[in-house]
């Protein structure tokens, strides 16, 4: 049991400084705008009550460019998480009342992320709480979140559920991105646009993730394109040969009984680098992600609390309805990250940089993790090898 546990940690310490990519969690704005529709009547929601369906993908297609969160590319997320990018779709739309419909979706989808990442809102409290990082953190509790949350308007018997909605938008999810031959619609374009990026190979790849098929069964082009770097499996594959190395090293040159202890201890790594290397050679990397995270939850580490569940998830709602009856869009930014926004052309040199509440609320975490536990596990590794190797005085 208590390898299980040194296991559990040091997959989340690499999934923390590795992974790319944030999480995907629709029924959470899916609820929030059918409840919204079904709640308001403004001329927002006469207009594309119609066209609801586009209103969601407009909401969830606003995270098309999540799997480049961690990257250069990440001005493709900002772009659809920001009131200017919403501001240029609303432009582009023009009198067309189903673009018109999509882009009031990226609307709703940055009201209601603002109250996730910015200061004082879901992520930012937890990763605060828990001294975690933004890219292993965020995911862990809006995946925590969305299981309650769901939860607890299934047995409220919110009008969501109720209605079948909620799983009848969830089934059709993005579907109006991608045509049948796996291309771009113009919706979708419009994005692209607003993202200064194709994102058509992003979107069938997080559609076919979401609907239970291979994260890159979607898309025959090379898996290194988006989500996992081109240096993930040398990483990995780096990890195995020096665990490996080690331990024959130690076996045949050990002197101690602290040797076994010494094989143990990199025996962990190499099991860490097995498991994470299978998983991404069958593909199964994003589910054992999910599974990764729901034990870490379960464990208590960023579990959210019911009474944090029920307020956030009654303070986006009420952001919805707002939203939807007023049309004005209050949150300027809700990527919660720190960037630069303005860089001048000629000497590289930012100009204007946006502080970001996840961002900021990461850095005693990386303290921790680069301060304390990187050291740590070096001195122990030292420590242990010194150990091992120490001839026994005759």
């Amino acid at each position: 049991m208590k390898h299980s546990y040194i296991l559990l940690v040091l997959l989340l310490c690499i999934l923390s400084v590795s992974s790319n990519v944030s999480a995907f969690f629709p029924k959470d704005h899916i609820a929030y705008t059918v409840n919204g529709f079904n709640t308001v009547n403004s001329p927002i929601t006469q207009r594309c009550a119609p066209y609801l369906d586009l209103v969601l993908d407009g909401n969830n297609g606003a995270d098309s460019g999540i799997l480049h969160y961690g990257s250069s590319l990440v001005t493709s997320y900002i772009y659809t998480h920001v009131k200017a990018g919403y501001e240029q779709g609303l432009i582009e739309a023009g009198s067309n009342d189903k673009k018109y419909c999509l882009i009031i979706g990226e609307g709703l989808h940055i009201t209601q992320d603002g109250v996730s990442h910015l200061p004082g809102g879901l992520v930012e409290t937890y990763l605060k709480k828990f001294a975690s990082t933004n890219y292993a953190g965020h995911m862990t509790v809006e995946n925590d979140f969305t299981n309650k949350h769901i939860a607890q308007l299934t047995a409220s018997n919110d009008y969501a559920i109720t209605s079948g909605k909620l799983n009848y938008y969830n089934s059709i999810y993005l579907d109006n991105l991608i045509d049948i031959d796996g291309q771009a619609t113009e919706y979708l374009k419009m994005f692209n646009k607003i993202a200064n990026l194709d994102l058509t190979t992003d979107v069938l790849r997080i559609r076919a993730n979401y609907q239970g098929a291979d994260f890159y069964s979607a898309t025959a082009k090379s898996r290194y394109t988006g989500g996992i770097p081109w240096w993930a499996d040398a990483v990995i594959v780096g990890l195995l040969l020096v665990s490996l190395t080690f331990i024959v090293l130690i076996i045949w040159r050990g002197h101690s009984y602290w040797k076994w202890i010494n094989v143990a201890w990199w025996g962990i790594v190499f099991i860490v680098g097995i498991v994470l290397l299978v998983s991404l050679l069958t593909l199964t990397f994003w589910s054992l992600l999910t599974h990764i995270m729901s034990i870490t939850s379960s464990l208590g580490y960023l579990s959210v609390s019911q009474a944090d569940v029920q307020h956030f998830s009654s303070v986006a709602q009420q952001a919805t309805n707002d939203f939807l009856t007023t049309g004005q869009l209050k949150t300027l930014d809700s990527t919660g990250l720190s960037y630069c926004a303005v860089q001048n052309p000629a000497t590289g040199v930012c100009t204007t940089q946006v502080s970001g509440a996840l961002s900021n609320a990461e850095k005693p975490s990386k303290w921790i993790f680069y301060g304390l536990l990187m050291p740590l596990y070096l001195a122990i590794s030292i420590y242990l090898s010194y150990k091992s190797f120490r001839r026994r005085k005759k």
